[in-house]
This record gives structure tokens, sequence and C-alpha cells, in this order.
């Protein structure tokens, strides 16, 4: 039996189904509580790509941050995200999340509960001014701050100390300038990035902070950031991981060739519908020259073993893996979820109908979209 046949064998059910499903029982209410959840669904191409933007959409009617992981793209340094390590994870999960507009909006709103005046074209760290404004003496007024500005936040034990100790400290540099280079806002922002500037090191001593955001802390900023998102208004965090480039193996461009050839005819003499062949012609049209090892592979299967077996502690938190119909089929050519065995326990062997799709189950085999 051809890999093709086995996939059309597969319980499907429709995207405008699924997602409607995913609006009612998860985005309306269920991440908002802090629930969470991880969601593998397979499909062709225009069918992955409507469910990109259908997420898009209701994570941006619900206010949900949002991110969109494309294994593909290459940095600034043509280097690839490699997104199989966690600490990249969190470096792209997180880098379009505005830190230092919310520190200024967290200090801000922190003066004002205070019972201070800002004027609107007052910028936010003219501290002089600001007291002068509120018959303030500066000294009182900076003390008052210091004192009572981090209580509640470093209070916080749930939280990851080092990402306590990193707001705390980039709200109070919206307040107090610095002259010196690198200033801790830049060094702070730089940090959270996983980006690396000169001084940064030392500077981060300053504030208590030693280590860098590596594969031995990332986790717990991971889930810190989790639990900290609704503070900043959000409802959770959503998450569309593109797990397809890493199910490809680096093959010659001849022996692609001829793989492709003979799915070709095998469809032809199956008299396949057009779907089938477009869906073949699909996987040569979307080569995107990047590809990772089989050692990059099975970390990437782990990271997402990891994200199933500790969803209660990412509050609010749901990933959306997207993967090819192929991924589900065994063989011993290609790569598949049958590779990881602990994988292929936690989302493959659910309780389900076998003539009757749930589109609530972790593993969803969508149609093609009409």
């Amino acid at each position: 039996m051809s890999d093709q046949m086995e996939i059309n064998q597969i319980s499907k059910i429709s995207p405008e189904q699924w997602i409607e499903t995913m609006h009612r029982e998860y985005f309306d209410d269920y991440f908002s509580s802090g629930g969470s959840a991880v969601k593998f669904i397979s499909g062709n191409n225009d069918t992955l790509e409507y469910v990109i933007q259908e997420i898009d959409n209701q994570a941006s009617r619900c206010n949900y941050h949002l991110a969109i992981l494309d294994p593909t793209k290459l940095d600034d340094n043509c280097k690839k995200p490699d997104l199989h390590r966690i600490e990249k994870f969190f470096f792209q999960v997180t880098s379009k999340f505005k830190w230092q507009y919310w520190a200024e909006q967290n200090a801000r709103k922190y003066l004002l509960q205070q019972g201070i005046h800002i004027s609107p074209d007052r910028e936010l760290n003219d501290i002089e001014r600001i007291a002068a404004d509120n018959n303030r003496d500066v000294s009182d007024l900076i003390n008052n701050f210091q004192a009572g500005f981090a209580t509640s936040l470093l209070r916080e034990n749930s939280l990851s100390l080092d990402f306590r100790i990193a707001l705390t400290a980039l709200s109070r540099a919206q307040i107090f300038s610095e002259s010196m280079t690198p200033t801790k806002e830049e060094v702070l922002l730089a940090w959270l990035q996983g980006k690396r500037i000169g001084g940064d090191l030392a500077a981060l001593k300053t504030i208590q902070i030693y280590s860098r955001i590596d594969r031995t802390n990332a986790r717990h900023m991971l889930t810190s950031f989790c639990q900290w998102l609704p503070r900043t208004e959000k409802s959770g965090m959503v998450v569309i991981l593109d797990l397809r480039p890493y199910e490809k193996k680096k093959i010659t461009k001849i022996r692609q060739t001829q793989d492709i050839l003979s799915r070709l005819q095998d469809a032809r003499s199956r008299e396949a519908n057009a779907d089938e062949i477009y869906s073949i012609m699909d996987e040569v049209s979307e080569e995107s020259g990047v590809y990772y090892t089989e050692q990059a592979y099975l970390q990437m299967l782990q990271l997402l073993r990891m994200f199933i077996d500790d969803a209660d502690v990412f509050r609010g938190f749901c990933l959306i893996v997207l993967t090819s119909p192929k991924f589900y089929i065994k063989s011993d050519a290609t790569r598949n979820f049958f590779n990881y065995d602990a994988l292929q326990t936690r989302i493959g062997l659910e309780v389900r109908d076998q003539k009757k799709a749930n589109p609530s189950a972790a593993l969803v085999h969508m149609e093609n979209i009409a």
C-alpha cells in the first residue's frame, strides 16, 4: 500500500470545523483562564496556510500574544533559528513583545497610583520636573519610588528570579536615565533577546543577574513569561510552530527527483485525483534549502514532549504544531513521529472513534481546503 493511500484512509475533519472548535472550546475562555494545550495538525500547504491566517485572526480578536515560528527563516546573520533549542525558542516566542514599551507604561502606572501627576508632554525620565509639577522634593520622590516600586514583582516567587529582577530593573531604567554606555536598558533588552553587546556581563552583575539566558534557565524564563503575560492585559500566548522543515532529510537533487517521479507514476496508476497530484508537486515548490540534522530533529521532538508533559506549568499557553500528512506514516526512509515513542504515545494513542475524527483531539488530520 502506498503512502498516499494510507494517508487517504486517515479520518479527517474540515479546517473550518477545527477552527470553530478552537474558538469555542479554547480561545473564548480556556486559555484566558490559565489553561494550556498542545495541538498537532496535519494538512497540505494551502490548508495549513488557512489555519495560520485564521488562528492569527482569532488571536488578534481575543487579545493573545501570537508567535509564528518558521524554522526556515534565517536571521540577519543568515543563521537558522534552531528552534529545537529551548533558549532559541524563548527568544523567538518573545521577539515581538514590546519590553521597553511595557516597562515605560508600568513605571508610569505606578507613579500615577502614588498620586504623581505626569503631564502628557513630560518625559518619564525628567524626574526633576515631575517632582516640581507635584510640589515634591526630588530626593523624596526618588526614595519613595525605589522603596515601593519593586516590592510586588520581586515577591512573586513563582516567577524566575532573573525574570523578576530584569523586569524591575527595566522599569526603573525608564525613570533613571544614564550617561554610561551601554545603559542598563540596552543591556537588559539585549539579554532578553539573546543578543550580546560589549560590557553587558559587567552591567548585568550590577543588577544581580549572573548568567545569560541559555538551556539551563530558558524553560523557567518561558514559564515565567506565560504566567506574567496577563499582567500586560494579554489573554495568554499562542505559538504556531511549523515542524515540516524538521521532517525533511537532506537528499541529493537526483534522488529527490526520482522520488517525486515515482510517486507521480504511482498516483497516475491509481487514477488519483488532482488534489493528490498537486500535493506531491507542492513538495517540490516548497523546498527551502534549510535542513536540520538528525540530532536537531530528535531534540525538537524532545522539546515538544516537554511542552506536553509540562502543560500545567505553562499558564494560558497554546502550542499549535503544523505537520505534513506523511509525518504519520511509518517508514524507515522518512522522518516520522514513530521515530520517538514518547511523542507517539502522547498524541497518537488517545481513545478515539475510528470512523469520526474528534476536532478536540491532540492530533487532528485535516481535509484539503475547498
